[in-house]
C-alpha cells in the first residue's frame, strides 16, 4: 500500500502554506489505529491541500494516494478522505474564482499552472466518482452535503448522478442536506 508514495519529492512541491514535504507522512497518518493522529492528518492535508479552494501541485501528487485509500478495505474514517476528494474534485469553480479574483497580485504563470491542476484533479477525481456515490447515503448529513455539493461539478455525468440524488432526496431528513441536493439536481438538470 502507498507504493510510490516516496518516489516523490515532496521537498521539491508546495501546498497552501509552503514545502510539502510532511504531506507523505499525513498521507500515512491515515492508517494510523489512533482516531486522533487520523484526525489530525485529515485536517493537514484538507488545510494545505484544499486551502480555501485552491488545488496545488501537492494536491494533485497526493491524489492518487487519496483515492488508493479510499478503494482500501483496510481504512477507517474514509468518509473524511471521501470528502476531501470530492471538495478537490469540486475545486476548478472556486478555485478559478478565487484566482481570477487576485490576479492582480499573483503571476500569470501562477494562475495557469493551479488551473493545470486544478482541471487535473477534477479529472481524475471524475474518473473515480462512482466512489463518492455512496456517501450521499452515509449516516452523518454533513457528509450527505459535502458530497452531494461536490456532483454540481460534474454535468458531464449528469444522466448518472442526478437519479441517484433523487433517491438520496427521497430518505434524507436534513433540511439544509436537503437543499443542497436539490440545488444539485437543478444544477445538473440544467446541464443537459
Amino acid at each position: 500500500m502507498l507504493e510510490g508514495l516516496d518516489e516523490i519529492n515532496w521537498s521539491q512541491l508546495h501546498h497552501a502554506f509552503g514545502n510539502a514535504s510532511e504531506v507523505p507522512n499525513w498521507i500515512r497518518d491515515l492508517l494510523s489505529e489512533d482516531k486522533r493522529i487520523r484526525e489530525n492528518a485529515i485536517y493537514k492535508l484538507s488545510e494545505n491541500l484544499l486551502h480555501q479552494g485552491t488545488v496545488y501541485e501537492a494536491s494533485y501528487c497526493a491524489l492518487p494516494f487519496l483515492i488508493e485509500l479510499l478503494k482500501s478495505t483496510i481504512i477507517p474514517d474514509k468518509a473524511e478522505i471521501a470528502m476531501l476528494l470530492a471538495d478537490m474534485g469540486n475545486n476548478l469553480g472556486s478555485a478559478r474564482y478565487e484566482l481570477l479574483e487576485t490576479e492582480d497580485s499573483i503571476s500569470r504563470t501562477t494562475l495557469n499552472k493551479r488551473n493545470k491542476y486544478a482541471e487535473a484533479i477534477r479529472l481524475s477525481v471524475n474518473q473515480e466518482l462512482h466512489m463518492l456515490y455512496p456517501y450521499l447515503f452515509h449516516e452523518v448529513f454533513y457528509v450527505r452535503t459535502v458530497i452531494a455539493h461536490a456532483l454540481q461539478a460534474f454535468p458531464e455525468k449528469s444522466q448518472e448522478i442526478v437519479p441517484l440524488l433523487e433517491k438520496a432526496l427521497e430518505t434524507e431528513s436534513d433540511e439544509n442536506t436537503k437543499d443542497t441536493i436539490q440545488d444539485s439536481i437543478r444544477i445538473l438538470s440544467s446541464s443537459n
